[in-house]
């Protein structure tokens, strides 16, 4: 997707020029229109038109450092640490998409690998999916739909679109890279010590959910990356696990060596799966991003409710208190 302006990265910073860094070389930006056709097809314009509030269900799933997926495994604990420590800025890269930079040709696949194995054979039907896609992309085109943000212009973006069966559309993120260099954040350090991985889960490097909910009459798979849950949340309702609305998997960075693993490992579409952890309520999902306290804007968040989460905590980070934490309740209305 195409725009003229250009828009802030949504929780990245870039090293300015002239000052130190512990980023390592990586490599350049990949072309926007890398094997399109120079053609469009269509110009499509921006409109839009108020839909009902999705009626959401609930399933997870976590992108890791190895091909190898844990289901059902939870996403880190918050540990709930008192406001006031300190950390220290974060260095080195981070993923960007780390699915697309494990499975380049496949980035949706692990989702795909988690619904089916927690999934009885033919209790879900992908045949009655609209659009399968990553929260991302969702929000980019809310980003195009409207307009520049606080006044910053939009960046150019694109999708990719496939064609699965008769009417589902896969769609698959697409970055210019799929890793960042870490500079002046310190992100990474603050989850590292205000969460932790859970019991059995420990080789864990990322989580995200898996959603599914009817959006004005489409029928919508979401996955998205979760930062942490908070403990000791209970829901109404039990589970059924042979549903995708209750799936929870991870992937794994140390899988094939972790000390524990008594099961073998299954493998579907070519990604091994480690069977471990508990599926964690909707309600106790945390979002949380650190930010200087010049730049705190609580609108910029409210993209991220397409995950559906009632709550996220953004944390001020400023020279004096780089880990000082303050904590946002969404209204219930958008949950």
């Amino acid at each position: 997707m195409n725009s003229s302006r250009r828009k802030r990265r949504p929780r990245f910073v870039v090293a300015e020029l002239g000052r130190s860094s512990s980023v390592p070389s990586l490599p350049g930006d990949r072309d926007l229109f890398e094997g399109l056709e120079k053609t469009p097809l269509q110009a499509i314009s921006r409109t839009f038109d108020i839909v009902n509030h999705a009626d959401t269900t609930i399933s997870n799933r976590r992108v890791l450092s190895s091909p190898t997926i844990i289901v059902p495994g939870p996403p880190r604990e918050w540990l709930g640490r008192e406001a006031g420590f300190k950390v220290s800025r974060d260095e080195g890269f981070h993923f960007v998409d780390q699915n697309a930079f494990r499975f380049p040709n496949a980035p949706l696949l692990p989702l795909f690998a988690a619904v089916d194995t927690l999934a009885s054979s033919g209790s879900f039907s992908w045949r009655d999916v609209d659009f399968v896609t990553d929260r991302n992309n969702l929000r980019k085109l809310l980003w195009w739909i409207g307009g520049a943000m606080d006044g910053q212009p939009l960046d150019d973006f694109r999708i990719d679109l496939q064609l699965a069966g008769k009417k589902t559309v896969l769609m698959s993120r697409w970055e210019k890279r799929d890793r960042e260099g870490n500079t002046w954040r310190c992100f990474f350090n603050f989850e590292r010590a205000s969460t932790r991985n859970v019991k059995g889960c420990q080789d864990g490097t990322g989580h995200h959910r898996i959603l599914r909910y009817d959006l004005n009459g489409l029928n919508m798979v979401v996955h998205f990356e979760v930062d942490t849950f908070v403990p000791g949340c209970s829901t109404t309702s039990s589970p059924k696990r042979d549903h995708v609305d209750h799936l929870v998997t991870q992937l794994s960075g140390d899988s094939f060596t972790s000390k524990g693993l008594t099961t073998p490992l299954e493998s579907r579409f070519g990604v091994k799966i480690r069977h471990a952890g508990t599926p964690v309520p909707h309600e106790a999902l945390v979002e949380f991003e650190t930010r200087s306290e010049k730049t705190l804007e609580l609108n910029r968040y409210e993209s991220r409710l397409e995950g559906q989460l009632s709550s996220a905590f953004p944390v001020a980070d400023s020279p004096s208190l780089p880990g000082y934490s303050s904590v946002w309740n969404v209204p219930s209305h958008h949950s």
